[in-house]
């Protein structure tokens, strides 16, 4: 799994598990309630962790 092998080498990582979602449910279905959410989480994940990264602007 992708966030066990990230965490493994000490990358920042984090999961997000939706109970009774299915694989890649957030691309087939963008207007679940539960696909918004996953959106909107990943979205603020990669604010927080690489707008603020030299040579990163958003």
């Amino acid at each position: 799994m992708l966030y066990d092998g990230l965490s493994a080498k000490g990358c920042f990582a984090e999961l997000h598990v939706f109970n009774g979602m299915w694989h890649d449910f957030m691309y087939m279905f963008p207007r679940l309630k539960e696909s918004r959410l996953a959106w909107r989480e990943a979205s603020a994940f990669i604010v927080e962790n690489i707008c603020g990264l030299p040579g990163v602007s958003v």
